[in-house]
């Protein structure tokens, strides 16, 4: 039935008009069957359901060509079919996700745009620093070599363009969809009961029982090292993944201790081929044919 609608696919078909397609009326199904078979193609989205002109009766037209050619080809891969839900990763209970910073180095134009705009905080030790403050980021910069960071808000790609070259804009864009900011990630240290808290988790650590916070710092792509130190403050995470560990080094090692068995007959078979082949080449000599004297010529007079 697909094919009929793939091929008509500019129509909007009556279930009446696919019945009466040839393909399908020569195999005479039953009309349920074929509504049926009309909710499947619905649900998987190849087909959709159109109001007919006339307020009560319904039509069928192509929803997704490419979906449709994949399902009557039938493509292994079946591009039509959701992808099962990602299971969430494993976060702390309690977080403070810091917006992302990127660093840069503007140039001498966009750093004299920057000057003036921005506000200027001198600081003998390292020349000061620029600071501009938009609604759609924050920059700042170093006052003597235009080398900072800067704070990414929504409407950010328009506001950097409104006020700096595309250049900047460019390297920015790069920067977010390779996911390379600075990310910082606050964890509040609480004391309760007798227990600390990093995050909501119960770890071991020395400390005071006043606020402070656990600031990690790292790329905001960096997955890694969050993960470890969610199992430094984690102990049923961390049991599960040494767990884990060692039960999947044990089945290395037996598997290397098979393959050394292996490696090892299959040596030995080896020596014993070679051993055979030697035996068949070199240990059997040709026979010789037994010694006759030439046959004398009546016509050779050379020992007469």
């Amino acid at each position: 039935m697909l094919h009929v609608i793939y091929s008509r696919s500019g129509e909007v078909l009556t279930l009446d008009d696919i019945l009466k397609a040839s393909g399908i009326a020569r195999r005479h199904p039953k009309r349920k069957s074929v509504a049926k078979e009309l909710d499947r193609h619905i649900a998987s989205g190849f087909v959709e359901r159109v109001r007919m002109d006339d307020g009560k009766t319904w039509g069928f037209r192509l929803k997704n060509p490419s979906w449709a050619i994949a399902y009557i080809q039938g493509d292994k891969n079946k591009p039509w079919l959701s992808l099962p839900p990602k299971p969430p990763e494993v976060s702390w209970q309690l977080q403070n996700r810091h917006r992302p910073a990127y660093d840069l180095q503007l140039t001498q134009a966009d750093f004299e745009k920057a000057r003036q705009m921005g506000e200027f905080t001198p600081n003998a030790r390292n020349g000061g620093q620029v600071v501009v403050k938009r609604k759609e980021f924050t920059l700042s910069v170093n006052a003597r070599t235009g080398r900072g960071e800067i704070y990414l808000f929504q409407g950010w790609d328009a506001g950097i363009l409104r006020y700096f070259s595309a250049e900047l804009h460019q390297f920015l864009a790069n920067q977010v969809s390779k996911k390379s900011g600075r990310e910082h990630i606050s964890l509040p240290v609480e004391y309760v009961n007798n227990r600390i808290k990093v995050g909501g988790s119960d770890v071991v650590l020395a400390g005071s029982h006043y606020p402070i916070e656990l600031d990690l710092q790292g790329l905001e792509s960096d997955m890694k090292g969050k993960k470890i130190v969610q199992l430094l403050t984690d102990q049923m995470l961390f049991n599960r993944t040494i767990i884990g560990m060692e039960g999947s080094l044990d089945r290395m090692e037996s598997g290397l201790v098979q393959l050394s068995g292996n490696l090892l007959k299959l040596a030995e078979t080896q020596a014993k081929t070679n051993e055979l082949l030697d035996k068949l080449v070199n240990g059997r000599k040709p026979e010789e044919p037994p010694y006759q004297p030439p046959s004398e010529d009546k016509r050779d007079y050379s020992y007469r």
